[in-house]
């Protein structure tokens, strides 16, 4: 069985430095990472990050793949990590990424502006305690007895909304609201959303500018890396 990903060409920095752009890198696995794919995506890492994540028990997986889809995608800028592991750009402090990962998918946005991306399986399953706990009271009353689908849009986007603006989980998911998801809405009108579903998956990003979102495999990625050796 092959392993898919769902991945964004980005283009070389001198481009981001000319133009605004947002991309968006989708990845969802069929198989465990075979340990020479494992060995291959961890060169590419900062020695603090590659560290953290040969401990990580919990989707390390998808987690490995979205640092190195991070590391890959924004070259020529190297990937280096702080005094605490946390990772920048230290040749471009001003480029802004965004990662989440989930069982069996990562997700990795890339900007030249502030960008909050997270991506959850589309049917996982959400209470109506924890939905009443992210929602505004008129968002539960509208959304309480969605489809199930529509429920993990709606959290993606209140996840991508708090690491837009830097404060994570720290910001009270009901403290936004989104009144429609078709089209997309949101009470903060100055920023941008998407979202898409990719292999069972949704995604959702809110940033300054539009996103773009293009499919890729795993081998492509490997052979980029190959190739910058």
């Amino acid at each position: 069985m092959s392993v898919k990903y769902f991945v964004l060409y980005f283009p070389e920095i001198s481009d981001i430095l000319m133009a605004v752009i947002t991309m968006i890198y989708i990845c969802t696995l069929s198989r465990p990472l075979l340990p020479k794919e494992k060995e291959l995506l961890l060169s590419v890492l900062p020695d603090e990050r590659r560290k953290k994540l040969q401990k990580k028990k919990q989707d390390a997986d998808a987690a490995l793949l979205a640092y190195a889809i991070l590391a890959v995608k924004a070259s020529p800028a190297p990937l280096s990590a702080d005094a605490h592991g946390k990772p920048y750009f230290a040749e471009n402090p001003n480029l802004c990424f965004s990662i989440s990962h989930t069982p069996d998918a990562a997700a990795v946005g890339i900007s030249d502006a502030p960008i909050g991306v997270d991506v959850e399986a589309a049917n996982r399953h959400i209470s109506d305690s924890v939905l009443r706990r992210i929602c505004t009271e008129e968002e539960f009353a509208r959304y309480k007895d969605a489809p199930i689908q529509n429920k993990i849009t709606l959290w993606t986007l209140k996840e991508s909304y708090g690491k837009y603006h830097g404060t994570g989980i720290a910001l009270p998911l009901s403290a936004v609201s989104f009144p429609s998801l078709s089209p997309l809405t949101c009470s903060e009108k100055s920023v941008h959303l998407q979202s898409t579903v990719q292999g069972g998956f949704v995604c959702s990003a809110v940033s300054k500018h539009e996103e773009h979102f293009v499919s890729v495999t795993v081998q492509e990625i490997i052979r980029e890396i190959q190739e910058k050796d």
